[in-house]
């Protein structure tokens, strides 16, 4: 099947003009009020001038200091997660509700999906990082697949994905790169800024460095959503029993 990125990339836009209230609204609950939070109340601060490894041990005992709050954070996000793509793949165009009642459904095996994969990118990330970078695009269409086709055996769901994107998993690795590097690049920024403001920033201008950050990360979410959409409806109803 031909496979043509500008045709999703226009698909994703014409997605988002037709649903950008809805996408906005579901958007903010799960992706920027969670990320708000943690930008706000709970700042990583990496220690100055430190080592490859220092900086590594800081990370790690930041997340076990907050292990609650980032867990709950990264629940929310990935409910939000399903409950738009409930939203967007269901034909009988669901309301919100409907939706996140979908989406509450399979949302423990998409959890167990994502959970997998992420191990699976994070075993590749070790081995010269380019492993890691090939899974992350050879399961870009994991997430619509088992909202999409209510699928609930997220080992199936993995593997039609794989199939999904056979010889095109570099491809969908630079489509979900286009997204990711320029978030990650803003929102370090942002991030830098409001470390180097220290002190001296008010909450008002801590609040908004915060603010600016979660939204980026709220962005690319939603974009890269409306882009595994659009993917998926190029490539993926044809993947069951391949």
């Amino acid at each position: 099947m031909t496979f043509r990125i500008a045709a999703a990339f226009t698909d994703a836009a014409e997605i988002f003009r037709s649903d950008r209230d809805l996408l906005l609204r579901v958007g903010a609950l799960f992706f920027f009020l969670p990320a708000f939070g943690v930008e706000l109340f709970l700042p990583f601060a990496p220690p100055a001038g430190a080592d490859m490894v220092a900086s590594l041990e800081a990370q790690v005992d930041y997340a076990s200091a907050h292990a609650v709050w980032l867990i709950l954070r990264g629940g929310l996000d990935l409910f939000g997660e399903a409950a738009i793509l409930a939203l967007l793949l269901n034909p009988l165009r669901p309301t919100v509700a409907m939706a996140m009642r979908d989406a509450g459904r399979l949302f423990l095996p998409y959890v167990i999906a994502r959970i997998l994969i992420g191990a699976a990118e994070g075993v590749g990330t070790l081995f010269l990082i380019v492993p890691g970078l090939y899974i992350l695009g050879r399961t870009f269409l994991v997430a619509p697949l088992m909202i999409g086709e209510a699928e609930r055996n997220p080992i199936a769901a993995i593997r039609r994905g794989w199939n999904a994107t056979r010889n095109r998993g570099w491809t969908l690795f630079s489509v979900n790169a286009v997204l990711l590097l320029p978030g990650l690049f803003v929102a370090s920024i942002l991030r830098s800024m409001a470390l180097a403001a220290g002190d001296a920033a008010g909450p008002v201008t801590v609040a908004l460095l915060a603010a600016g950050v979660a939204f980026v990360q709220m962005a690319v979410s939603v974009a890269t959503l409306l882009l595994q959409v659009a993917v998926w409806r190029q490539l993926g109803p044809r993947t069951r029993g391949m």
